[in-house]
């Protein structure tokens, strides 16, 4: 007050550019309706929690397209941006029907699935996906 200041405080303090990154996640329905899922390494990003396959997300633009294993993939043309506290994450969703669940993935029932037990993120994810079934 003495310095008559009173009415710029309290500032705001302007936020450091964040990198943007890119990549894919992998929405895969088995034809017994189970969504093909796995476990995020314990470290790291979303460390330990429940995850749709992902890409690498590179600085640069998208990386190229190479699926967790191999179906009939269709990449929606919608971008889903999610914001971490240091970057920045645009996703392409692409979805593929296909007969088994590959080696080394987990499942979980479309009928009793309960996205908010997911990251939010990855919440996002099934969301575009289940619009795009």
């Amino acid at each position: 007050y003495g310095k008559g200041i009173e009415d710029l405080l309290p500032s705001k303090i302007s936020q450091s550019c964040k990198v943007t990154r890119y990549g894919y996640a992998f929405v895969a329905i088995t034809s017994d309706y189970k969504l093909v899922m796995e476990r995020r390494p314990p470290k790291g990003l979303l460390g330990g929690m429940l995850s749709f396959p992902c890409s690498e997300w590179p600085q640069a633009d998208f990386p190229k397209f190479i699926p967790p294993f191999f179906a009939d993939w269709t990449v929606q043309n919608q971008v889903l941006t999610h914001k971490f506290t240091h970057f920045e994450l645009k996703l392409r969703v692409a979805i593929s029907y296909i007969s088994t669940l590959p080696d080394g993935f987990l499942s979980n029932s479309i009928d009793n699935f309960d996205s908010s037990k997911l990251p939010s993120l990855m919440r996002k994810v099934y969301v575009l996906a289940k619009n795009c079934m």
